[in-house]
């Protein structure tokens, strides 16, 4: 096996030898092939005959260059005293340049990527596709050894890599042709965990400070309570949190309450790979003691539970500001002094968190079904 990577390459090559003639080797520098002759007797000339056995006598040079693969022909033209005759053939050999261009690919699945899900890859030449570790030498013995899977490949046709069973990390891919010369290195293809955690036995409704709210995570990680409205994103789930608490995985855990502010809140949890589930119902936090003076005066009623486009709120503390929730947390719609009513009209049907601020900052929550 012979490894095509130099930029000079030399091979013996044998010839007829009518009046000695021979061609003695070729040496190949970048695209250009040099070929050598033997050193004919007295009395007897070599002349170089190009791609034709002919009887050229433009060069009887020791060398001859050329940047065109083919047969390539000598011919011994004999110059005596009594005669000269050239002779009856050509001693001849052939040039054919090794490939030193190294494959191009291309179409390669961009990370990250899940455990399982196929690596396609496309290389411009016939030959292999390797997916190996990030940081692998991009030589062939390297490649071959570290690979941690191997794909054949057809020259423009896509090729599947397969990643199942595969650790977590990073990976690159490389193109080796038929003359063993390899690509550059792909983009960093990243294998992970893209699986969102799942939450379950999730306290629900109203909770009073100081009361813990339960959660499970169906993966390690960490449980987060936030405002509700809170996106599902990680980073702005970390910075809103006012309480946490570390999951694993299948376990019932508890976020405690205490010294928080009375409003609306949701759950999330996020796994060690940073997805965030879905978040939790709205889970409304008050204090004892401004529940009790509710319950007490009857202060707030919010009608119908089903409404089909206006909902009344009856309060005997003027209502400063109203909030719609989805059922996720997410914000619809916000009033400001709504009066007695709100038009819901606009809503599609399903069900909605209806928050009312109260001028003595109390802050009520009704769940509404929306007709």
């Amino acid at each position: 096996m012979i490894k095509r990577i130099s930029t000079l390459l030399t091979f013996a090559v044998m010839g007829l030898t009518a009046f000695g003639q021979s061609i003695t080797g070729i040496t190949y520098s970048g695209d250009v092939a040099t070929l050598t002759r033997s050193t004919p007797p007295s009395g007897v000339i070599y002349y170089w005959q190009g791609t034709t056995c002919g009887t050229n006598t433009s060069s009887n040079d020791e060398t001859f260059s050329t940047t065109v693969a083919g047969t390539y022909y000598i011919r011994a033209f004999s110059n005596s005293s009594s005669s000269s005759s050239w002779a009856t053939s050509c001693a001849s050999t052939v040039v054919l340049f090794p490939d030193v261009t190294a494959p191009v690919l291309s179409a390669v699945t961009a990370g990250p990527v899940e455990p399982g899900t196929a690596i396609n890859a496309t290389s411009n030449e016939s030959g292999m596709l390797y997916l190996v570790p990030e940081g692998t030498a991009a030589n062939y013995t390297a490649i071959t050894t570290g690979a941690v899977d191997n794909a054949a490949a057809s020259a423009g046709v896509p090729a599947a890599l397969s990643t199942v069973g595969l650790a977590y990390g990073n990976y690159i891919v490389y193109a080796i042709d038929l003359a063993f010369n390899v690509s550059t290195a792909s983009a960093v293809i990243s294998v992970t965990d893209l699986t969102a955690p799942e939450l379950s036995g999730l306290t629900t409704g109203t909770v009073m400070i100081g009361n813990n709210i339960a959660a499970t995570s169906s993966e390690n990680g960490m449980i987060y309570l936030v405002p509700a409205g809170t996106a599902a994103d990680y980073p702005t789930v970390v910075d809103a949190a006012v309480a946490t608490a570390s999951a694993s995985a299948g376990t019932g855990t508890s976020i405690s309450t205490t010294g928080l502010t009375a409003g609306d809140y949701i759950v999330y949890a996020a796994d060690a790979y940073n997805n965030v589930s879905s978040a939790s119902d709205v889970i409304t936090l008050e204090n004892p003691d401004a529940l009790n003076k509710q319950t007490k005066s009857n202060a707030v009623v919010i009608y119908p539970p089903d409404a089909e486009g206006l909902l009344t709120i009856r309060s005997e503390i003027k209502v400063t500001s109203a909030n719609v929730y989805s059922i996720t947390g997410n914000l619809i719609m916000k009033v400001n002094n709504p009066g007695t009513q709100i038009d819901l009209g606009q809503l599609n049907g399903g069900i909605y968190i209806v928050q009312v601020v109260l001028a003595d900052n109390r802050i009520i929550s009704r769940k509404i079904v929306k007709n």
